[in-house]
């Protein structure tokens, strides 16, 4: 996906494959959330915070899925992840 030499065509497959996991993990949220594993934050939720805050620049639309939406702001507001993004944010700066 992140290589232009493939073409459009090859992004547009990966977006798709993107997708259907994605329905997948709203699937499953919907049947145990809020988090992956049911009611904790475990390392799987975080990872998958990690990956999908790829997703603007991946250009990978998550509108179709909301519970996959709401697991990523729920964790995006937790303190530790704010402070370590702030942290992150000022070490690109330097």
């Amino acid at each position: 996906m992140f290589h232009p030499e493939y073409g459009a065509q090859a992004q547009d497959v990966a977006r798709l494959r993107i997708a259907a996991r994605l329905d997948y993990v709203e699937r499953h949220l919907a049947s145990g959330g809020p988090y992956l594993l049911g009611d904790t934050l475990t390392v799987a939720d975080a990872y998958l915070y990690t990956i999908l805050s790829w997703s603007d620049f991946a250009k990978v639309d998550l509108a179709a899925f909301p519970l996959v939406r709401a697991l990523i702001a729920r964790i995006g507001a937790r303190p530790a992840v704010r402070e370590a993004i702030q942290r992150e944010a000022a070490r690109q700066l330097t």
